[in-house]
């Protein structure tokens, strides 16, 4: 690892963006994106569109750093269907943080309409793996490299503050 670390207060409502096609196995049999093929591209947008935005690269410093931050708790609202062929935008960003934990938000919406299809509130806790236990949020988080975070846009509801 670089040695480079970031504030995680600082990440906080700053969003990320990412694409992705509806696929045939992430459809049911009304060829509509399932309800765990919402959760997986929010998942794989965690993964990837956070190491593109801020650096992170969550499974490989968990393994570095003997943290990993599993989401402990999940909640979906389907909005509109999305179906086979579309491409969704999915968006996401840290609505909240606690000593705890981290709270997410994840909005996926049709590109080619921009109707909101799912909206996701993750919740997620910093986890030492050697001693099995939670552990509270760190005031900075390793990355790979330093984000540029103002080229990143603000959340809904979180106004730029001066």
């Amino acid at each position: 690892m670089s040695g480079a670390t970031v504030a995680t207060a600082d990440l906080v409502g700053r969003r990320i963006r990412s694409e992705r096609r509806v696929e045939f196995l992430d459809c049911d049999a009304y060829r509509h994106l399932s309800a765990t093929g919402f959760l997986r591209f929010a998942i794989d947008h965690r993964f990837t569109a956070t190491f593109d935005a801020f650096g992170l690269a969550s499974p490989d410093t968990a393994v570095e750093t003997g943290i990993a931050w599993p989401i402990v708790r999940c909640e979906m609202d389907f909005l509109a269907e999305a179906s086979l062929g579309e491409v969704l935008v999915v968006e996401s960003w840290i609505d909240r943080l606690s000593a705890s934990s981290l709270e997410a938000a994840v909005r996926i919406r049709r590109k080619a309409d921009e109707r909101d299809c799912c909206r996701m509130r993750l919740v997620l806790v910093p986890f030492d793996l050697a001693s099995r236990r939670a552990v509270p949020v760190p005031d900075r988080l390793p990355v790979r490299r330093i984000p540029d975070l103002d080229t990143l846009p603000w959340a809904e509801g979180h106004p730029r503050t001066p």
